[in-house]
């Protein structure tokens, strides 16, 4: 039998392209994977280290634009659709690390109407990349960095809750990816965000 047929040949180099291929996305650590303990908390099973120093230098002092944001299911998989695209009355939220301590949420009020912005002291943990409030009469949606490469930044946040029937609620958790915003692109959040919602 003649195994030099052409043909035969490409066909096989194609399928160990495809198989490669594969095997690449499968191993992509942009899709992690999540836990929720029996309280309903979810975390990342595992987080690319980020110390308090390099979070000072890589995080602090930038603005972060929201790019899209993956609700978390109850297996701890991402899911394929954009949480914000149909909803309604709900926007995503725009940061502002302007100091280790103190950070600023933009975002766009629909009961009020109106574009504005908290402020919040928070507390970055580098031991499991958590985000805290240091205040206990304000809860930080942003929970845990995942991963920092570069000016994307991927982050486990909160969403809220949902009833799963019987008058039990669940907390509702996303994955979402955030870019560093330029000097441009900060002021531009800020002045288009002029409403303080904490009313100070």
């Amino acid at each position: 039998m003649n195994n030099n047929n052409p043909l035969m040949t490409w066909s096989k180099s194609l399928l160990l392209l495809l198989t490669l291929f594969v095997m690449t996305a499968c191993g992509d650590d942009d899709a992690p994977a999540f836990v929720f303990d029996r309280y309903g908390n979810c975390t990342a099973t595992s987080v690319t280290p980020l110390s308090q120093k390099d979070f000072n230098l890589q995080v602090v002092g930038s603005g972060w634009k929201h790019l899209s944001t993956y609700e978390i299911d109850t297996n701890g998989n991402p899911t394929g659709k954009e949480y914000y695209e149909e909803r309604i009355g709900v926007s995503p939220t725009d940061y502002y690390f302007e100091s280790t301590t103190s950070l600023k949420a933009y975002l766009f009020a629909d009961a009020i109407p109106a574009s504005g912005y908290k402020t919040y002291s928070y507390r970055y943990n580098e031991e499991d990349n958590t985000l805290g409030s240091a205040d206990s009469t304000k809860s930080l949606s942003l929970l845990q960095i995942v991963n920092l490469r570069g000016d994307l930044m991927k982050v486990l946040v909160y969403l809220g809750q949902r009833s799963v029937g019987g008058g039990t609620m669940r907390y509702v958790y996303g994955y979402s990816t955030y870019q560093r915003m330029t000097e441009k692109e900060l002021t531009n959040c800020q002045e288009t965000h002029p409403v303080n919602f904490d009313g100070e």
